[in-house]
């Protein structure tokens, strides 16, 4: 059966690629599906995120909010049907330094860089950071909101390129997202 299913995928791949060469795609990344300005319920620039996402033909993104016990909302944006981007985001008490994730998940080719004033951790698939935006604790809300996104099937192969593809959609969302979390600062 192993033989059968390898077979069948070598003709799809095949056929793609000649749709492509034919279509004059030369480098063949094409793409039918559009980049929208409002992702993962905030607005951010197409030209930030399309570098990020793989080539397809439908582009989809599922909001799965925060639970009532503060637990963190996801985003997901796939392309056809594969998981290409997720975001975590959760408010925080307070400032933390995004460097302690990639020293707690053995991220090793993490590095510190700034954003518009705030500190990011970055590595070759993800990019970590805590932003202000409450003046003050209220309950349960903290004063930071937590972003953490990873990419999966970037068409960028060079690590250092993806990585700072990262850090401008970061940047360019991140303004969005406070928008739309109603943010004081």
């Amino acid at each position: 059966m192993r033989g059968t299913v390898r077979n069948s995928l070598r003709l799809p791949v095949t056929g793609v690629a000649a749709l492509l060469l034919l279509s004059g795609c030369a480098d063949g990344a094409s793409s039918s599906y559009t980049v929208p300005d409002q992702v993962c319920d905030a607005s951010a620039t197409p030209d930030a995120l399309e570098p990020l996402l793989p080539p397809g033909e439908e582009y989809n993104d599922v909001v799965d909010a925060a639970d009532d016990d503060g637990g963190p909302e996801h985003c997901s944006i796939s392309i056809d049907g594969r998981e290409s981007l997720r975001m975590t985001i959760y408010l925080f008490p307070d400032y933390t330094d995004p460097m302690e994730y990639g020293v707690n998940y053995g991220r090793e080719e993490t590095r510190r860089v700034e954003m518009d004033g705030f500190d990011a951790a970055l590595w070759p698939d993800g990019i970590l950071t805590y932003v202000p935006c409450f003046a003050e604790r209220e309950g349960d809300r903290g004063t930071h909101i937590g972003l953490r996104i990873e990419v999966f099937h970037a068409p960028i192969d060079d690590d250092t390129e993806r990585a700072e593809s990262m850090r401008e959609f970061a940047g360019d969302f991140i303004a969005g997202l406070k928008e739309s979390k109603g943010c004081e600062v």
